[in-house]
């Protein structure tokens, strides 16, 4: 059982430390494609317009008519608007419609779930110029009245006025040609592009192929019980990167390395009052002094703070804004992204570790045989402690497993975290979790996660055993 896991309590965290001494976007039948290229359409050659419309047909983000014309001045509406929206950006996609349903309902189905301004007009309807300012304004993460939101464009360089560049003469109640429509498309999407939060280059919507053709093949994949793979790339810790794949695309990214990048500033260190300036507040919901969730760009954005070091950003997850979770619930499945949660803790702790000038870890096996066997007995006999009801210390249980000859030993315990990186920040957060982490005489780190059932009384537990033998 991977969902709703329980809240977690100051019991379900303990340290001990001991020394010797996508689906696909649809495009719809708003216009009917042409099976000519863009090149061959008669009305544009020459026309202010023909690059950017171009460009929208060769990404499918509009077509031509049947015809072997483009119209480029004729009205658009707000339905057709839209689905060129949503079409440019590779970050978002839509379900078919259903059956009896009108083909751009899918459309307003994300616009409402992204909370934009539409107005459901049919598609006879003409859009006006000011009605796509506001459209624009809110993609870009900005609720805006009318003119403000012309202002913003001007600003931005996302628009120019059609009699001069200030809002009188942007003009928002003229209403909308199909080459005006494209034109504010590229742009918004050439903005949007210049702007992405990536980790590496790497950003939502980038290809499979694209992925390794930049990071090489990857080091470990690992399965999650939210439907895509994290490709791992910890070769190199100071580049470590989680890349989550489904379908071909990169839908999920995370990473407590340095590597971040953003128009905004959003990175790695970023202290957190800097955030909410870029970010705003969360909504008090959400709010937790050690993570921060927003939407930005269109996608979930999680921010993990260390409270122990000035509140600065210490971990970045980004999820595409139309990913819907596809649990996996098998035993076999379950057993494999568990797998996955204990060496996710080894890599994240070692980055951890770097970024404070000391030595990563080595996988120690057989302390992770001691760690899984604590975890499963916290797990089956319902207690939570670093000493089990037979009365067996850490010591004990790694004596258990052959550990004996040690000069350094420690143990961090958690329960009740739905990931490997909910369970990192956690123990980030807690300071004598963290001093294990960081402790500089230990050498190696074995770790060991137990899946619970509808019986227990959280749904992970995880273990951390520390161990250095004596030299």
């Amino acid at each position: 059982m991977m969902n709703n896991l329980k809240i977690i309590t100051r019991k379900s965290l303990s340290s001990l430390i001991v020394s010797a001494v996508i689906s696909t976007t649809v495009l719809s039948g708003v216009m009917a494609a042409a099976p000519a290229s863009a090149a061959t359409f008669t009305d544009i050659q020459g026309h202010w317009a023909q690059k950017q419309i171009n460009w929208g047909v060769e990404h499918q983000i509009t077509a031509g008519y049947q015809d072997g014309t483009f119209r480029p001045n004729q009205i658009i509406s707000e339905p057709e608007f839209l689905a060129m929206v949503i079409r440019s950006a590779p970050e978002l996609s839509i379900d078919p419609p259903k059956a009896n349903e009108a083909w751009y309902r899918p459309y307003y189905h994300l616009a409402d779930e992204q909370k934009w301004p539409v107005s459901h007009k049919t598609t006879e309807e003409p859009y006006t110029r000011g009605e796509v300012a506001k459209l624009i304004a809110a993609v870009m993460g900005k609720n805006l009245s009318t003119n403000e939101a012309i202002q913003y464009l001007l600003d931005q360089g996302l628009a120019n006025g059609k009699s001069g560049n200030t809002v009188a003469g942007y003009q928002a109640a003229d209403t909308l040609t199909r080459a005006e429509a494209m034109t504010f498309v590229y742009t918004l999407h050439n903005k949007q592009a210049s702007k992405a939060l990536a980790f590496q280059g790497i950003t939502i919507g980038d290809t499979e192929e694209s992925v390794i053709a930049k990071r090489g093949t990857p080091d470990r994949k690992d399965i999650t019980n939210d439907g895509y793979t994290w490709y791992i790339y910890n070769h190199k810790y100071e580049e470590y990167a989680q890349i989550g794949i489904a379908d071909g695309t990169v839908v999920a990214l995370y990473s407590n390395a340095n590597g971040w990048a953003s128009a905004d500033g959003i990175a790695i260190g970023t202290s957190q009052d800097q955030m909410k300036t870029v970010l705003g507040q969360q909504s008090a919901a959400k709010a937790q002094s050690t993570k921060g969730e927003y939407t930005y760009q269109g996608n979930r954005l999680i921010i993990y703070y260390d409270t122990l070091d000035s509140n600065r950003v210490n971990g970045i997850m980004l999820i595409a804004g139309n990913w819907k979770n596809r649990s996996t619930n098998t035993d076999a499945a379950g057993q494999a992204i568990i797998q996955g949660y204990e060496r996710q803790l080894l890599d994240l702790t070692n980055v951890f570790r770097l970024q404070n000038g000391i030595s990563t870890l080595q996988w120690n096996e057989t302390a992770a045989t001691a760690a899984r066997k604590h975890s499963t007995d916290m797990m089956a006999n319902h207690f939570f402690d670093h000493v089990n009801p037979q009365g067996q210390s850490v010591k004990e249980r790694l004596a258990a497993v052959g550990l004996v000859n040690y000069s350094w030993y420690g143990e961090n315990i958690s329960a009740g975290y739905s990931n490997a990186i909910e369970a990192y920040a956690g123990w980030v957060n807690s300071s004598g979790h963290r001093k294990n982490m960081l402790n500089s005489h230990f050498e190696t780190l074995g770790v060991g996660a137990a899946l619970g059932d509808s019986h227990s009384d959280y749904d992970i537990y995880y273990t951390q055993n520390f161990y250095t033998t004596m030299h």
